[in-house]
């Protein structure tokens, strides 16, 4: 997994202590079909676009150009946001996941393609 964890090389610290187990990322039809488990009422190109969007993060961690590696699990924590807070929109989704990253301007601007989300209707 390289740096799985905000940044801590997992296996130099811990990879002697347990029996560690690489699991992929899955592809993006079948990101798409776990999103839709958590957000039944979202429209497929909404899930699609949340799905392509954390997969080019996920390409940027593996080139180095950002350091976490964002998982489906922030994906699906936008999901379900949007899911049980509707009214919020797809801006606040995001910002309620990833605020923490707004404190480090590199960061924020990296993650710019993701506020451009909102402006997709």
């Amino acid at each position: 997994p390289g740096f799985p964890f905000y940044g801590n090389d997992f296996f130099r610290e811990v990879g002697d202590c347990f029996s560690v187990h690489v699991i992929d990322n899955p592809d993006l039809d079948s990101e798409i079909n776990m999103l839709t488990s958590y957000g039944p009422d979202i429209d497929e190109p909404m899930l699609r676009s949340i799905a392509s969007s954390f997969d080019h993060l996920r390409s940027l961690a593996d080139h180095g150009d950002i350091s976490y590696p964002y998982s489906t699990r922030e994906a699906v924590a936008v999901v379900k946001h949007l899911q049980k807070y509707p009214q919020d929109g797809i801006l606040a989704a995001i910002h309620n996941v990833l605020d923490f990253d707004t404190f480090d301007d590199a960061q924020y601007h990296i993650l710019g393609p993701m506020r451009q989300m909102g402006r997709q209707k």
